[in-house]
């Protein structure tokens, strides 16, 4: 009884082993049929052809690549700039960084428009690429706010306060700020008296200025005004420009009185100095034509 079984255990055994045979061979085979099935196609002589042409193209491009770019037939040998009315050509070049010479692969227009664009003095820039040898630029400058003056040295100021470029011909048509040292005013210095500046032409002051000082002689900085007639000079001390102006607007107005005009008022008969103490305080000593005032 026990040779029985022992008897059907042996052939279920064997059975199980050649039903796990079979399938590995089954696995092979199918392995085997996939590969033949890819190699096939990979080893046409046209495939391996093509595979050599692309190898050769990867490994040789780069080497080809350098060589172009650094040929003497993609050297800089011009750089057009269009647009500079008050900046020097050679100056926007320098921006740019570009010598003639160096490669025209060197560096991309984008990147020479956001140089440029960083200057206080552009506004806008285009840069093109003309091939093989030439850069084309077309700026849009930076329009002045006002002619700073610092000893004798001039310079265009922007809206934002910033120093734009030194200046060889000053247009008198811009408010001046000025300064007697050729130190050059803080960027918080200029902000305030371009925003003095704006006020007076406005009309808050009641005067029209020509030029606005700023005066470190004393302990303290001080905004000066200098009117338009040449005559009167008005000292705002520093800060709450509003109040100090509208302070300085009642007291002209009340001396010059039908003279005043759309907002302004007539300082030619009027001679001396103003101080502006603060809002409520004003002091002045001046005299007007016919006598003091």
């Amino acid at each position: 009884m026990r040779s029985s079984e022992a008897k059907k255990r042996a052939q279920r055994s064997v059975g199980t082993g050649g039903r796990r045979r079979r399938g590995s061979h089954a696995n092979v085979s199918r392995s085997s049929q996939i590969l033949a099935r890819l190699r096939g196609p990979f080893l046409r002589p046209q495939n391996i052809v093509y595979f050599l042409i692309f190898a050769t193209f990867c490994f040789t491009f780069p080497v080809l690549l350098g060589y172009i770019s650094n040929h003497r037939y993609f050297a800089v040998r011009e750089v057009i700039v269009v647009g500079a009315e008050r900046l020097e050509e050679s100056q926007v070049q320098r921006w740019m960084g570009l010598l003639e010479g160096r490669s025209i692969w060197s560096a991309s227009p984008k990147a020479l428009e956001t140089e440029l664009e960083r200057q206080p003095a552009v506004a806008v820039a285009d840069v093109r690429r003309l091939l093989p040898d030439r850069f084309h630029v077309t700026i849009a400058e930076e329009a002045p706010r006002a002619l700073l003056r610092a000893g004798s040295d001039f310079y265009h100021v922007s809206e934002q306060a910033e120093i734009i470029a030194p200046v060889t011909r000053p247009d008198a048509a811009l408010p001046i700020v000025s300064l007697d040292s050729e130190k050059l005013p803080t960027p918080s210095e200029l902000k305030e008296a371009l925003a003095v500046v704006s006020l007076f032409e406005k009309g808050a002051g009641g005067i029209a200025v020509s030029e606005v000082e700023i005066d470190r002689t004393s302990d303290r900085r001080v905004l000066v005004a200098h009117a338009a007639s040449g005559r009167l000079t008005v000292r705002l001390g520093w800060g709450d420009w509003s109040d100090r102006l509208a302070a300085l607007s009642r007291v002209v107005a009340d001396v010059s009185g039908p003279r005043a005009e759309a907002g302004f008022v007539d300082t030619g008969h009027l001679t001396g100095t103003v101080e502006v103490l603060d809002a409520q305080t004003v002091v002045a000593r001046w005299r007007t034509r016919g006598g003091a005032a």
